[in-house]
């Protein structure tokens, strides 16, 4: 075989070509013919990582293919490419960074997901040949689908899929976006519950919030009839309500507050609450922190009712307004 023939696919990761006898062969480990699976993966990493080891820089070095060829050409005893490297005094890896999977205990795809928290999310590159570059507790390393005895290959495909979405998602518009990155670091920091690609992507970019722009028309006067419950059960249903519907009537003495709950508009009136007097300074003041939560500069922040809708629906952690900012970073 031609060692300098070896070719990758840009296209299809999956896709390997090469030349062995003057002929060009492809190997296409999703359509790998009468090879099984496992003889497919196989030979493609095998071929994969002697590209990678003649592609040092991204580029092919000729004098190092044509010295491989000669070693392997004269004996077997170098087909065996951590003998080749010995002989060739090469690292595992080209970029001379230690290789995830090789040695240690990586632990399963669910693991590294969890431990995302410790990977800084802006570090994240991406090769041409599909390895990944991450630094994780301080270390700089790579993940390369074709290398790593201590993890199994599939772990390996599922790791490099979630850095590479994760690296896209942190340059939405192409160029990394450091503001973005701050805050993914920041949310993996504090919690697991947006380690999944789809649930990050949602919080960062949530610009939407439900009824932001309704004005309220016909409202119900909550708590001065039926079973409003007691707060302690509002502040737990909290999720019910769009955070940014919350609209505060100054007056004299005490302040109306109007919000949405339940698809349902309310207002919280001095005038009329025999069923939460007693209660309802605790409602008010709750409901007018929120509002001033999420209006910072006295307007509106669009963004931030949204990821608090969000935050609010998927847990109750946050009900407390101190533990909402605390994980918000907001005053």
């Amino acid at each position: 075989m031609e060692i300098d023939s070896i070719e990758l696919d840009p296209t299809d990761s999956s896709k390997i070509t090469f030349i062995k006898d003057g002929v060009r062969w492809q190997l296409d480990t999703e359509n790998r013919g009468s090879l099984s699976k496992s003889d497919a993966n196989d030979i493609f990493d095998y071929l994969k990582n002697l590209y990678t080891i003649i592609h040092p820089d991204g580029e092919l070095d000729q004098e190092l293919a044509e010295e491989i060829s000669e070693l392997q050409g004269a004996s077997d005893d170098y087909n065996d490419l951590d003998d080749l490297r010995d002989e060739l005094d090469l690292g595992t890896d080209p970029s001379g960074l230690p290789v995830f999977g090789d040695g240690g205990i990586p632990g399963t795809y669910g693991d590294f997901k969890e431990d995302i928290d410790r990977v800084d999310i802006g570090s994240i590159e991406l090769k041409d040949d599909g390895r990944v570059i991450f630094v994780k507790d301080g270390t700089k390393q790579i993940i390369n689908t074709s290398e790593g005895d201590s993890s199994d290959r599939k772990t390996r495909e599922k790791i490099i899929r979630y850095l590479t979405d994760l690296h896209d998602i942190a340059r939405p518009d192409g160029e990394l976006d450091q503001s973005r990155v701050d805050e993914m670091n920041d949310v993996f920091g504090k919690t697991d519950r947006y380690n999944d690609t789809d649930a990050i992507k949602q919080y960062l970019n949530a610009d939407a919030p439900a009824a932001w722009n309704e004005n309220p028309g016909t409202v119900n006067i909550f708590g001065d009839s039926g079973s409003p419950g007691n707060f302690g059960d509002f502040k737990e249903d909290i999720d019910k309500v769009d955070v940014a519907s919350i609209r505060i009537e100054r007056g004299p003495d005490k302040d109306q507050i109007y919000f949405k709950k339940s698809g349902t508009w309310y207002v919280l009136t001095p005038n009329a609450n025999s069923k939460v007097e007693n209660e309802f300074d605790k409602y008010t003041n709750y409901l007018a922190e929120l509002h001033d939560i999420i209006r910072p500069d006295g307007v509106l922040d669009k963004r931030l009712a949204a990821q608090i809708d969000e935050l609010l629906g998927s847990s109750d952690d946050y009900n407390d307004l101190d533990d909402l900012k605390e994980f918000l970073n907001v005053a």
